[in-house]
């Protein structure tokens, strides 16, 4: 008890001390949607990578359609007006929604991670996380153990559980999901929080369950940017990178570590300049997060399936993100990605698009699901983009977390059946 008593205390001084901090907001005060021609969108691309201007992309790359989120000052959106860009705000004051969102965090009641209404009702700092971890291993000796696969730059552990059934964990086939390589996608690990309860919470009560993890072996790392995922609770709630020092002492830091995966490094849709959000890095496998997760996979026996888990845009997608020709695959992934989302649909109705992703959104080289796809034979290798399509963005609310878990979590077991049907 005494030691739960010292930790209130240090996050009461923790939150008195972030909330109003000016470093801790960010640059840019709203987020507009823009609509532009192929010309605009090169522009404002280049004024991006330079960081000359106060644009904060809230995609990895602009897509083809021309249409996409950015957070501005107002100095920038008058330069996007001024070029002839269509501009509709999406988040008129993100200053007053961060705000509002940390003075509710300071002020919500500490959470025990076997209560999912109340470990489900907000977001969870990385120590809690990791309480949670330790205790559904814990809770559930016969089903889950904690596994740590490696650490952040800065020296935090990467955990996860993997979970399973009767069964020879090994001998199965093997699903990897992971959340948070990119920090301030919040809903992610929190999903990733309510996948891996409902899986050991339902398995004596939930045939289906009970099936999935008889027949599956589930690897799910709420956290691979730890460090980063501390500096959105801490200094800038936006940033999206690791944090590792920008090489030959520049001022910028951080790796974008979705770009920093070996398969095609630095062949388009990322970029040479750290003070960009997606500086892919000095070379391939530079940083030692997505090395830990890239690691894991690759030693894995019997991987069939890889899900890297972002937000925002309700997308289910497939590789290549690197290269415009479609995998010979493709067919077969497309269609789980289909059932997937055709069941998470069933539940709220949210729709998500399905496609691979240099096709439905943009090119983008050094990714996840391209490497375990094309270097690890992993089949089923998917990035997926949670909740929602920019009505909050990356500050959805926390109300959302439960709705979204419970949608995601039937497009799992609809993804685990489709595998079943396929021999698997």
């Amino acid at each position: 008890m005494k030691g739960k008593w010292i930790f209130a205390v240090v996050m009461v001084a923790y939150y008195e001390l972030v909330v109003g901090s000016s470093s801790f907001f960010g640059k840019g005060d709203q987020v507009v949607r823009v609509s532009c021609t192929e010309e605009q969108a090169a522009v404002i691309e280049d004024q991006w990578h330079r960081g000359e201007m106060d644009l904060d992309l809230w995609v990895d790359a602009i897509p083809r359609s021309g249409e996409f989120d950015i957070r501005v000052s107002d100095d920038a959106r008058e330069w996007l007006e001024h070029i002839g860009v269509k501009v509709t705000t999406k988040i008129a004051d993100v200053t007053a929604v961060v705000k509002a969102e940390r003075e509710r965090l300071a002020k919500r009641p500490r959470a025990d991670p076997t209560d999912p209404v109340a470990w489900f009702s907000d977001y969870r700092t990385w120590e809690e996380i990791q309480e949670f971890v330790t205790t559904m291993a814990a809770e559930y000796p016969d089903l889950a153990q904690v596994k740590e696969i490696g650490t952040t730059y800065y020296g935090l552990p990467i955990r996860g559980l993997v979970m399973s059934g009767e069964g020879d964990p090994a001998a199965k086939p093997q699903v990897v999901l992971n959340g948070l390589q990119h920090a301030r996608e919040w809903i992610s690990g929190a999903t990733m929080q309510y996948i891996s309860y409902s899986l050991l919470s339902n398995y004596t009560t939930n045939s289906t369950v009970r099936e999935m993890l008889d027949h599956f072996t589930f690897s799910i790392f709420p956290v691979i940017n730890g460090d980063g995922y501390n500096y959105t609770w801490t200094e800038r709630r936006l940033w999206r990178k690791n944090l590792a020092p920008a090489p030959n002492g520049e001022d910028c830091k951080g790796v974008d570590i979705n770009r920093n995966w070996g398969y095609r490094f630095d062949t388009g849709g990322a970029s040479d300049r750290p003070c960009s959000d997606t500086y892919h890095g000095p070379y391939a496998f530079s940083e030692p997060e997505n090395s830990a997760i890239a690691n894991y996979v690759t030693n894995l026996p019997n991987a069939l399936c890889y899900c890297d888990v972002h937000a925002y845009s309700q997308l289910w997608m497939s590789p290549w993100s690197s290269r415009r020709i479609l995998p010979k695959n493709y067919l077969t992934q497309v269609e789980c990605a289909k059932e997937a989302t055709a069941a998470l649909a069933s539940v709220f109705g949210t729709e998500f698009d399905v496609g691979n992703t240099y096709r439905i959104i943009y090119e983008a080289s050094g990714g996840s699901n391209d490497y375990t796809y094309g270097d690890v034979d992993v089949i089923y290798s998917f990035a997926i983009e949670l909740r929602d399509t920019g009505e909050y963005g990356f500050l959805l609310p926390a109300e959302q977390i439960i709705p979204s878990g419970l949608e995601f979590f039937q497009a799992i077991m609809a993804m685990t059946e489709y595998f079943v049907k396929q021999g698997y």
